[in-house]
């Protein structure tokens, strides 16, 4: 941070400095906070705290910040107890002590620094923990103070002002995001560089996507429905004071000084999808009822208990069918919400047209960004495929978003899978082959071989996860190694199929296929599990098509109920397409009304050759 300050200064470039709390200040505040309310040990806590924020800058006096914190916890200890405004107090300070320690390492560097205490910058209302601006009487102390210090570097602390009585306040969530949009807002400034721990703003979080591609260009409106639908690096309140005066965004990597970040401007590059965005925390609150459909004025009495408890809607989505609504709310609010619907819609159960009031806890909201309704069957149909059935979907009035809840468990897979059909990555299909003999091992070594020229022709990666033969297992969620015989003989280990499945699941991996090269009648009795557990099925054998007729038509019901795929194309012909061509020429109305032939490549060879040569029948075999 140091470093790209002198290196602005040195070029010239007149800037102003909003700086959060450092490390995880403000969360370590709050746990000491709640250990002082419940009279616990905060002290050591504390000390570790205060040793933290000096780090190697012991020299640097940040003494009065620690004083006013050691008071006031010691008050919270003895009350048992604080309100929101004690905690405005000891949260601020995270921010005052990053920004005075700045300021004095950049006057002992000999750049002409300047803490500037944005308590006496930014007034707000008296709502303690989510305050907002005075905007007139804010921006004119802005435009004062910068006017009288104007040759320095105003090192600014962010998230804080004060009310008119001059009682500490925050400004909310990213609140030193904010803090620097209005600055530069009031400043009229040229740009505002928000500098984060990542190079940009993603198509996907990467931490969950890792095939997530940075976006070089975004619109302010783009990115106003990023923040609105769970992008932490942005927020809502942030964009509007830039969208007002068109003052460019930059979204920058403190760590990476080369990379040029994601720019948000008034205009993006092209249209489309732009990225997957992610709530979590969240809840569903489902009310159903028959006399819902229809019922003029319910919507407005659910908004009303939703306004009068400041319970904030982030989704809510109506279906005819079920003759319900769901809201999706924030997950420690979600039992309150439940409880004023319920007060609110009493005489409804009593006349039956409220059956219901329920919570869904442990879900979560993708929100597809650019989405246009058009094209939204590809990525949903892939999800349906996965096994990843949405609780429910929302778009848009202007139909260029939509979103998704899912349960939480299935969040990982379900950005995968929407992320690779969406935004033209190698779709990644992941294989579990049973059987390494002939036929499985020179399979397995074709794949290896062939897996970067067909992605390369194709756009499909082709991932080997899993190899196993009657005994041993070798798992490896990134793929195994061409030297995966002797690593099956090392390191496999005794395995049943349900070991695969799980793999699968808790890895978040999505298009499964299990190939069977066995020749094993018991090894069939796993594709039931398999399909059920998301596997397309694959074999090179007879076995599965040829032993009971009931066996038959319990698979074809278990594929069908998944939507998965059974390919054995190899059972019959030699090899030859005849499956696909028959059922083809059954589907287009022909009436096959007699198959003739020898359907065995082995037999095919015998005769061919007895009939041809003049040798003993016994020598051909």
């Amino acid at each position: 941070m140091i470093s790209i300050i002198e290196n602005k200064v040195n070029q010239g470039e007149e800037i102003a400095v909003v700086v959060s709390a450092r490390g995880n200040a403000t969360d370590e505040l709050e746990e000491i906070l709640g250990i002082a309310a419940k009279n616990g040990d905060y002290k050591t806590p504390f000390e570790t705290f205060k040793s933290d924020q000096n780090g190697e800058y012991a020299a640097i006096d940040l003494s009065v910040e620690f004083e006013v914190l050691d008071k006031l916890f010691e008050g919270v200890s003895l009350i048992g107890d604080y309100s929101n405004k004690i905690k405005d107090q000891i949260l601020s300070q995270g921010e005052l002590l990053s920004a005075k320690l700045l300021t004095s390492i950049l006057i002992q560097k000999g750049i002409n620094a300047h803490f500037a205490d944005s308590r006496a910058l930014i007034k707000t209302d008296s709502k303690f923990g989510d305050a907002q601006p005075l905007e007139q009487i804010s921006k004119k102390n802005v435009i004062n103070y910068f006017m009288e210090n104007s040759d320095t570097v105003n090192i600014v602390t962010g998230f804080i002002g004060s009310n008119n009585n001059n009682d500490t306040t925050t400004l909310g969530r990213n609140g030193s995001n904010y803090t620097a949009s209005l600055i530069a807002n009031y400043l009229d400034a040229e740009e505002l560089q928000n500098y984060t721990h990542v190079d940009g703003i993603y198509t996907a979080n990467p931490e969950l996507v890792p095939d997530a591609k940075k976006i070089d260009r975004l619109s302010f409106n783009e990115a106003n429905e990023i923040a609105n639908f769970g992008a932490t690096i942005l927020h809502a309140k942030t964009i509007i004071p830039l969208l007002e005066k068109n003052i460019p965004l930059r979204i920058l990597n403190t760590f990476n000084h080369e990379n040029q970040g994601t720019l948000i401007t008034s205009k993006s590059n092209k249209e489309g999808i732009k990225t997957l965005s992610v709530l979590e925390n969240v809840s569903l609150v489902n009310l159903e009822g028959r006399g819902l459909l229809g019922k003029t004025g319910v919507d407005a009495r659910i908004f009303r208990v939703m306004g009068d408890n400041d319970i904030s809607v982030s989704i809510i989505s109506q279906g005819s069918s079920e003759r319900g609504i769901g809201l999706v709310v924030n997950a420690n609010q979600a039992t309150k919400a439940m409880i004023e619907l319920e007060k609110e819609f009493e005489n409804d159960f009593y006349s039956k047209d409220v059956n219901k009031i329920s919570i869904t806890d442990d879900v979560s909201v993708i929100s597809i960004i650019g989405q246009d309704l058009s094209t939204f069957h590809k990525p949903y149909t892939a999800l349906i495929k996965n096994k990843v059935v949405p609780i429910l979907f929302n778009n848009t009035v202007t139909g260029k978003n939509v979103s998704l809840v899912v349960k939480k468990s299935q969040l990982h897979k379900a950005l995968n899978v929407i992320h690779g059909e969406i935004f033209g990555v190698s779709k990644k299909i992941n294989i579990a082959i049973f059987g390494h003999g002939l036929v499985g091992g020179t399979l397995i070594n074709q794949i290896l071989e062939s897996a970067a020229a067909i992605e390369k022709r194709k756009d499909i990666k082709l991932n080997v996860f899993a190899i196993a033969n009657s005994k041993n297992l070798l798992l490896n969620k990134n793929g195994v190694s061409p030297n995966w015989k002797n690593e099956i003989q090392n390191n496999g280990f005794s395995y049943t199929i349900d070991d695969v499945i799980a793999f699968a699941n808790e890895n978040h991996l999505e298009n499964l296929v299990a190939i069977d090269n066995t020749a094993s009648a018991e090894f069939v009795e796993n594709y039931i599990p398999l399909a059920e557990g998301s596997f397309d099925l694959i074999s090179s054998n007879k076995v599965a098509n040829t032993l009971s007729y009931k066996f038959y038509k319990d698979l074809r019901k278990v594929l069908a109920e998944n939507q998965k795929n059974y390919l054995y194309e190899t059972n019959v012909g030699a090899g030859l397409p005849l499956i696909d061509t028959i059922k083809l020429l059954h589907l287009s109305g022909e009436n096959i009304t007699k198959i003739k032939g020898v359907f065995s490549g082995t037999l095919s060879y015998l005769f061919n050759n007895f009939s041809a040569k003049d040798v003993p029948f016994s020598e051909i075999l």
